[in-house]
């Protein structure tokens, strides 16, 4: 009788399958997940440490130069970060998915963010996915999926907030920055203040909603009078009450982090 041409391939499925042991697969995903955490750790301290020793952060004290300079810093090393994480853990993390999804417990989804990663972000949910699997002992079912994925949506969401906090800091830096107790140099920081009440408003109405930023906004400006000290106000108290709003589950850190 004629051999079936995918019998062979079965076979080695099943074997391969078989071999694979739950325990060990998820003590790969504990070693591989602790490799990860420990590459983030030491390129975000590599990162900070930079920074630190840079020249430019002494001398470039004006705003909104230093933000931008650090926000260009910043993207720069985050593109390294991914390259030299496809360099050193790409083909430990391919190796890994592969066995994984012999046993249904990577989606395509996350594979790709797994593999392909666009930022730290994604690095970071790799460590902390594969931690869930390797601690998780019903790792290949639907409701431990349901709960891994409501966890990790908290932790986005908690996630977003800090950023978004983190955002709104900056804008009252640079707010402060704008302000000043002569008619003169108020006159010459017009333009800055503002170009400085629009994005702000802008970044505002992209975390939360379009109530919040209108709020921010003060009757100053339609009357052409220097609106900084009052939508420097209205900034502290939304800073305060932000731990309380809903953040906008697609709102773009990494976007609104190079538009500030």
């Amino acid at each position: 009788m004629r051999r079936k041409w995918w019998s062979g391939s079965q076979n080695h499925t099943t074997a391969t399958i078989t071999q694979l042991s739950d325990e060990d697969l998820r003590e790969r995903c504990c070693k591989l997940s602790g490799e990860i955490r420990e590459f983030y750790t030491r390129q975000q301290e590599d990162f900070d440490k930079r920074m630190r020793s840079d020249f430019r952060t002494v001398f470039l004290q004006e705003e909104p130069h230093q933000s931008q300079w650090r926000a260009e810093e910043r993207e720069r090393h985050e593109n390294m970060m991914v390259d030299r994480y496809s360099e050193q853990l790409g083909a430990v993390v391919s190796t890994l998915c592969d066995d994984l999804e012999l046993r249904g417990w990577c989606t395509l989804q996350d594979r790709n963010r797994f593999e392909n990663p666009t930022g730290p972000q994604d690095i970071r949910y790799t460590a902390q996915r594969l931690a869930a699997i390797c601690n998780g002992p019903d790792s290949g079912s639907q409701e431990y999926h349901e709960r891994i994925s409501s966890t990790e949506k908290r932790q986005a969401a908690t996630t977003r907030r800090k950023d978004v906090k983190d955002l709104l800091g900056e804008a009252r830096k640079e707010g402060q920055s704008l302000r000043s107790s002569y008619k003169q140099e108020r006159h010459e920081k017009a333009d800055a203040a503002k170009d400085w009440v629009r994005r702000t408003h802008d970044l505002i109405e992209a975390a939360f909603e379009k109530g919040e930023a209108q709020f921010f906004l003060v009757d100053e400006l339609d009357k052409g009078l220097d609106p900084v000290d009052a939508c420097l106000r209205r900034l502290d108290q939304l800073i305060v009450r932000a731990n309380s709003l809903n953040v906008n589950p697609d709102f773009d850190t990494q976007a609104w982090t190079n538009h500030t």
